[in-house]
């Protein structure tokens, strides 16, 4: 019988070695941060308008002006995001974490605009979807905006 277990707790460690272990938090965030890493040029751009967190319409037509103030284009580095607007003078760079586990992107900013992105990334690694919600005060039936920028990679 003692033969036996010994032939058991061998198999089973031996069954744990090719197991992987669990990454920590840490190593899930450095893995997004590597697939992040390049350039990602706007594909889309769609609103969805809320009252409250009521779903008032799903695809509501975003305004002009708000149009011209996204970005064209999203650098990342390991460190540091960059948006890249069509003229350049207004491109600007943030640093930023991410967080794995709640999908955010948190911008380490001037405290100006936004500061916090959702996002999902694509199993292939290369559509990253990003989405905020903006408040809007000059409209009666809703009272925010959730702004969604699918970006494609190109390097």
């Amino acid at each position: 019988m003692k033969k036996y277990f010994t032939i058991l707790a061998v198999m089973l460690s031996m069954a744990m070695v090719g197991c992987d272990k669990d990454e920590t938090p840490e190593e899930k965030n450095d893995a997004v941060k590597a697939s992040l890493v390049g350039t990602w040029e706007v594909d889309d751009v769609k609103g969805a308008a809320y009252m409250g967190s009521e779903l008032i319409e799903s695809d509501i037509e975003l305004p002009g002006d708000f149009l011209e103030e996204m970005p064209l284009r999203v650098t990342f580095t390991k460190t540091q995001m960059s948006l890249i607007f069509e003229d350049p003078e207004d491109s600007e760079s943030n640093s930023y974490t991410v967080n794995a586990e709640t999908g955010m992107i948190i911008l380490n900013g001037d405290e100006e605009g936004i500061d916090e992105l959702n996002y999902t990334l694509s199993a292939d690694k290369k559509t990253l979807t990003v989405w905020f919600k903006q408040d809007v005060e000059e409209e009666e039936e809703y009272d925010s905006m959730r702004i969604t920028l699918t970006l494609k990679k190109t390097t």
